[in-house]
């Protein structure tokens, strides 16, 4: 069941981006806790770093390298920093990249990406051992800004460095990400 969540404003207090208007997360509400597959799972961004009922983030605090950055205060590093308040947001120049070095071979069971105010519309992850060679692991597309997509690897696959690129972005910017998340064993 795809996860339904209402977007509540609780104060007059934004912040405008380049991305567009960007509301921090704690002006979400999630309304429904489930969701499954290859999809957008709906769910409002976490207050904590440990919401997920996955293994360990494998990509929190490691080496991360991205196509561009918008600003300084939106760099690649706070994709993958554990906080829900910081993001990395590119430039409005696609295919727009990040990726993720895990320091070694992880079986890879899950990507989750955390969207702010530009999701992409279409995306893909790929995975690679050596940052030259990628293989496709799975797509998605970004259906609403501030949404989360959780992508299932099917089948899990030994992989070190890990790729999102977009295609586009649902807001006039880059694309920007709150957190990029890589979960396996």
């Amino acid at each position: 069941m795809r996860k339904v969540f209402l977007y509540t404003l609780i104060s007059v207090l934004m912040m405008v981006s380049s991305c567009g208007l960007f509301y921090p997360p704690q002006f979400y509400t999630d309304i429904v806790n489930s969701g499954t597959g290859n999809s957008n799972t709906g769910s409002s961004i976490p207050s904590s770093s440990s919401s997920s009922s996955f293994s360990a983030n494998l990509a929190l605090n490691q080496p991360v390298y991205v196509s561009d950055t918008e600003a300084t205060n939106t760099i690649a590093a706070y994709a993958v920093d554990g906080d829900y308040g910081s993001r990395w947001c590119s430039l409005p120049n696609y295919p727009a990249w990040i990726y993720v070095d895990l320091g070694s071979n992880y079986t890879i069971t899950n990507v989750i990406l955390y969207w702010e105010a530009c999701a992409s519309n279409t995306f893909y992850i790929e995975g690679s051992s050596n940052a030259s060679i990628w293989s496709n692991i799975a797509t998605g597309t970004g259906l609403a800004n501030f949404d989360t997509n959780t992508l299932p690897i099917i089948p899990p696959a030994a992989y070190r460095y890990i790729r999102m690129t977009a295609n586009g972005s649902l807001g006039t910017g880059g694309v920007s990400l709150y957190e990029f998340e890589v979960y396996g064993y």
